[in-house]
């Protein structure tokens, strides 16, 4: 398995013959990146078909602190790539808080996130709407991730995994008359979900 310096590993690594990297026009990239991992894949623009995917390892919190990310970029074959028409980079750090829209205010949004999460909010202050459940979803992400992915993708959209993961429970349950417990288990903690009418 490749490793990245000592605190990050190659553990899946899968590309499609298909995948022509000398066109990244015709491709969208989703990155996904919490404390233990970063996945890339790559999706063809006209059919929707997943074409690529890279998964690295983290067994190290502290290395967002590091100048990782360039070192890494050069070792994949997806990141190293550029003119992407779309960059979704969706995060699962556990620093994240729902919000009511009646009780939100984009203004205080940082302070929402202070008191929901015993005071930690160091990173970059982002914000999803989840237009069916009236809600805004509050999180922040790594200040040195959010720069770097900026800095190689000048587009990319910042979302949350929770807030992917609600609109698609909403959406798939949205007749349902039962209550329906939803557990996502990550390696280090759980999100609990409870949807009901």
């Amino acid at each position: 398995m490749p490793e990245t310096g000592s605190n990050i590993s190659l553990k899946r690594k899968i590309i499609d013959e298909a995948f022509q990297e000398e066109i990244p026009e015709s491709y969208d990239l989703y990155i996904f990146a919490d404390a233990e991992e970063i996945s890339c894949t790559v999706t063809e623009r006209a059919g929707k078909k997943f074409l690529a995917l890279e998964c690295w390892d983290i067994r190290d919190e502290d290395i967002f602190e590091a100048d990782f990310l360039q070192e890494l970029r050069n070792e994949s074959k997806l990141l190293s790539l550029n003119g992407f028409p779309k960059v979704i980079c969706c995060t699962g750090f556990s620093n994240a808080t729902l919000i009511p829209n009646p009780l939100f205010d984009s203004g205080t949004a940082s302070d929402q996130l202070y008191f929901a999460n015993q005071g930690k909010t160091e990173g970059h202050l982002l914000i999803d709407q989840l237009h069916q459940l009236e809600a805004s979803n509050i999180f922040t992400v790594p200040a040195q991730i959010y720069q770097k992915l900026t800095s190689w993708f000048h587009l990319a959209e910042f979302h949350h995994t929770s807030t992917a993961l609600i609109e698609f429970l909403l959406t798939v349950n949205k007749n349902s008359k039962e209550e329906l417990i939803t557990v996502n288990v990550h390696r280090s903690f759980i999100e609990i979900i409870v949807t009901r009418e």
